[in-house]
């Protein structure tokens, strides 16, 4: 990383100023009334950024992917990495060796993860791909909430289809899992554009940018409990009407279900609290779960009763994680007010 020394010149008796350097200022699309953002630190630190709104106009990030049959099954996964990465067009260049219509299903799937990722141009050897959707359309609060609103009803319906499952309910469940994904790919996206200056911290709801940290392992963690839904659901649907669930493990899975809505709520509302009694009824969990495992080796229920009791336990491990990420955003948020 090339570090640029400046020294401070004295301009109209009282104010101080210092130059920028030519090549990064040319790089970032900088000309005489373009704005920049500075904003001062708890270290004392400046940090001096290129406004949004002239970064999105002066700084095209494109990417080309070149395309061969044998790496189409890898396409859209590359895909999304670039869009994870914070590139707004990206190029797929074909040769006469790949199948457009392959192509074109590969490019399906990843635009079916990938919120505002639209096909702008479509000719023989090149198709573009452009991400319409941008920081002021959603931000990634408004991002996560829809992330743990869509997981929470997810949940429920699969805590209310245990002892009679609705098929269609619980396809229904699998089907939103995709727009949870979207959610989640957007908010890294956008929290790697925030770490490169492309858009505010406060766009994202950032107060101290090692809250990041934490809201990268929040926003997995709601991820993954939607996973786990849909595992659930999948047993569920897979297993014969006669099937025998007992109570107990129909009651922890219902008590899983309260530790999320417990932690989302502590996290979205940044509140102590809540936090420490999230983590209180997973403490709780633990030892009910050991309860329910060892009455389960002495009596025979559903076949997937013990891949059921793992999924269970999972979503209260990452509610436990989100509960604990909102109590190190607290902290954080509590250190940055005191030096300040």
């Amino acid at each position: 990383m090339v570090v640029y020394r400046r020294k401070i010149q004295l301009t109209g008796g009282s104010t101080f100023i210092v130059s920028l350097p030519k090549e990064w200022a040319s790089s970032m699309g900088l000309r005489p009334g373009s704005e920049v953002e500075i904003e001062p630190r708890p270290d004392g630190s400046l940090v001096l950024r290129v406004s949004p709104s002239t970064r999105s106009r002066g700084l095209e990030r494109r990417k080309a992917i070149r395309v061969t049959a044998d790496g189409m099954k890898t396409l859209a996964t590359e895909i999304l990495s670039a869009y994870l990465a914070g590139y707004n067009i990206i190029d797929l260049l074909y040769g006469a060796d790949v199948d457009p219509r392959n192509l074109m299903r590969e490019v399906e799937r990843a635009r079916e993860r990938a919120l505002g990722l639209e096909v702008i141009e479509e000719e023989y050897g090149r198709i573009t791909l452009s991400t319409v959707t941008g920081p002021p359309t959603i931000s990634s609060i408004k991002a996560f909430e829809r992330m743990i609103s869509i997981t929470k009803s997810m949940l429920e319906n699969v805590a209310q289809n245990m002892r009679k499952p609705d098929p269609v309910v619980l396809e229904s469940v699998i089907e939103r899992d995709t727009i949870v994904d979207k959610f989640f790919l957007l908010v890294m996206r956008q929290f790697t554009l925030l770490l490169q200056g492309g858009i505010r911290p406060s766009d994202a709801g950032i107060v101290v940018l090692p809250e990041i940290l934490y809201r990268v392992i929040a926003a997995k963690s709601v991820e993954r409990i939607a996973d786990h839904s849909v595992l659930v659901a999948e047993i569920l649907l897979n297993t014969r009407r006669e099937a025998f669930l007992s109570d107990d493990i129909v009651e922890l899975f219902e008590y899983s279900v309260e530790i999320f809505k417990r932690a989302s709520r502590a996290y979205m509302q940044l509140d102590r609290n809540t936090a420490l009694e999230a983590r209180r009824m997973v403490d709780l969990f633990w030892r009910r779960e050991a309860e329910t495992r060892s009455a389960l080796r002495e009596t025979v229920y559903l076949p997937d009763a013990a891949a059921l009791l793992d999924s269970t336990r999972r979503i209260a491990a990452y509610s436990s994680d989100l509960a604990e990420a909102a109590l190190n955003i607290v902290e954080l948020r509590s250190l940055n007010s005191d030096l300040l």
